[in-house]
């Protein structure tokens, strides 16, 4: 503020000169280290004393960045009309660098990926790169139960796979639907499941526009299958029921995420034998900022008799996909991760897939949804 106060009011032509290289040095430095490092999770703002969220300011200054940049509104506007057809072009291009990786390896990869990811902010490939889902059959999941609730698979469930060094290769929703029957509740699934999204990626890039356009599809097409608000509307990944939680009471609608799923309709109905093996758990800046956090807790420690929570990770730093194109965001949230698994640990559970991707990269053992493993060690209720 006081450089630009006295750019504003000096007369000296080489002062001006001086003071306008200082702030364009200042403005690019604050592009990485403000604008493009931020993960935009709000959870700054449950740490600040009068509840500042800076990552919504941020936000705001990425829609500044692209109100000028037609390409970048085009290709937005494009996924919000063909977001069925974005899905599952990313799901080929992860199965084919999965294909490539098998031949040249992943160093090789890896080091093919890294001048571009220098140059232009492109994804930089680790290891821990998922290889495309499976599309998504309504039919795996037909059944008539009394109990219903409406199921929304978040777009990063449809598009990663389970990591390849996982021993549970189901997807996410084979899993829900393993749980629901088991508890005798249908799973409601809409037609139009591959064209709906939260908004959520559009809003992190500062495309409020696009996000509000995505959300209000998503929960017109959820009110009608949950007629209008007689059944639950359940996500698999906190952060889609964090983005969509006002809009949906406003309409009447209850919305949650799958550790609030699971303690409040799964726990019930199920017949648990706890493993002994510990496991790892990493709650969600989602599930803080909603309230869930203890339920999450709660949920793992049915399911196994020692659940470990590192002490110095709050963020994990993927953020949507910055542990993609900017990875050293998510390795440095995570640098103490792997120093924290004991030696007789070799899982972790969390509730959102894309933070399960750098969790499992930085630990050294596997991050699943907490619902793989209540499904793991869960029956029938006698």
């Amino acid at each position: 503020t006081e450089l630009v106060n006295t750019l504003a009011i000096t007369d000296d032509l080489s002062v001006k000169q001086q003071l306008n290289r200082q702030l364009k040095s200042i403005e690019n430095d604050f592009q990485y280290l403000g604008i493009d490092s931020c993960a935009a999770t709000g959870l700054c703002g449950m740490k600040c004393p009068v509840g500042i969220n800076t990552g919504e300011f941020i936000k705001s200054l990425r829609t500044q960045q692209l109100r000028d940049n037609k390409t970048a509104r085009y290709a937005a506007n494009f996924a919000v009309k063909h977001f069925a057809a974005v899905a599952s072009t990313a799901r080929f291009g992860l199965t084919s660098l999965a294909v490539i990786r098998n031949i040249i390896g992943a160093p090789m990869l890896r080091s093919l990926t890294k001048p571009a990811n220098k140059l232009l902010g492109t994804p930089l490939y680790y290891s821990a790169w998922p290889r495309g889902e499976q599309p998504i059959n309504r039919n795996d999941i037909a059944s008539t139960q009394l109990d219903k609730v409406v199921y929304l698979p978040s777009c990063a469930s449809r598009v990663f796979a389970p990591d390849e060094t996982a021993l549970d290769q189901r997807s996410i929703m084979q899993v829900m639907h393993s749980l629901t029957s088991k508890a005798g509740i249908e799973l409601l699934l809409p037609e139009q499941v591959n064209e709906l999204c939260c908004g959520m990626p559009f809003a992190s890039k500062g495309l409020p526009k696009q996000a509000t356009s995505k959300a209000e599809q998503l929960l017109t097409i959820a009110e009608q299958l949950s007629e209008h608000g007689r059944y639950p509307i359940i996500f698999d990944a906190s952060p889609c029921a964090l983005t969509t939680s006002a809009a949906a009471q406003q309409r009447g609608l209850t919305v949650l995420e799958s550790a609030e799923f699971a303690y409040q309709y799964l726990l019930p109905k199920l017949t648990l034998t706890a493993q002994s093996e510990p496991v790892m758990l990493h709650v969600t800046c989602s599930s803080k900022r909603r309230g869930s956090e203890q339920q999450l807790v709660d949920v793992a420690k049915a399911c196994c008799s020692e659940v470990i929570i590192p002490a110095d990770i709050e963020c994990c730093g993927f953020a949507g996909d910055k542990g993609f194109n900017l990875p050293e965001l998510n390795a440095n949230a995570l640098k103490t991760l792997r120093s924290q698994v004991p030696n007789n640990c070799s899982s972790g559970i969390s509730n959102s897939r894309s933070c399960e991707i750098g969790l499992t990269q930085h630990s050294g053992v596997n991050y699943q949804s907490v619902l793989y493993l209540l499904d793991k060690v869960s029956q029938v209720a006698s």
